[in-house]
């Protein structure tokens, strides 16, 4: 009866049978907390919002990883486990407006082939790293504009087997620059 009433008897339950929660969004499944128990297989619908390209499953463990992408989630885990990566999976959002560089780079830091959905993604700069595959579904990578004098809007500098495939635009800051230095802005 006491594990009833706190709520320990459905975490054992759920625990036991793995069973699947869908949550619509990631704000979702985080605020959810309480709710999540070792071994529970989740998926979220979007990102920020429903159907925002951001969905994914996660594994709920117990046990933090040295290999895996994982986000903590109170005294648990949250690991990343679709094959199918893409950078709005870590919070961006492509609209042109929202700062996506910490997205996008986490997802290239954490994995080898990242997918960038069509949409116009405003960044100050990401860097590629040695095996990285960016797959672009004709996606738009823009800078913010700035007044640095070295910049660049992807860096693949002293990097191997790094492949871009499909098609990106790259778009710099010659019209928008806030300095009077820059020349050496770069794609």
């Amino acid at each position: 009866d006491e594990y009833v009433a706190d709520g320990t008897l459905e975490h054992i339950i759920a625990s036991y049978l793995q069973t699947q929660k869908i949550y619509n969004t990631h704000v979702e499944m985080i605020a959810d907390a309480d709710n999540l128990v070792d071994g529970l297989t989740v998926q979220t619908l979007g990102y920020h919002t429903l159907n925002d390209g951001g969905g994914a499953y996660y594994k709920i463990t117990d046990t933090a990883s040295l290999t895996d992408y994982q986000e903590t989630i109170d005294d648990l885990y949250a690991t990343l486990i679709d094959n199918n990566i893409n950078v709005k999976q870590f919070g961006a959002y492509g609209d042109g407006t929202h700062d996506d560089t910490t997205a996008i780079q986490t997802a290239f830091n954490n994995f080898d082939t990242i997918k960038i959905p069509y949409g116009t993604y405003m960044t100050t700069g990401i860097r590629l790293n040695n095996n990285n595959v960016l797959i672009s579904e004709n996606a738009t990578l823009k800078i913010i504009p700035n007044d640095s004098t070295v910049y660049y809007v992807v860096g693949i500098m002293e990097k191997t087997n790094v492949s871009i495939l499909g098609t990106l635009n790259i778009i710099g800051d010659k019209d928008t620059h806030t300095g009077s230095t820059g020349e050496f802005g770069m794609a």
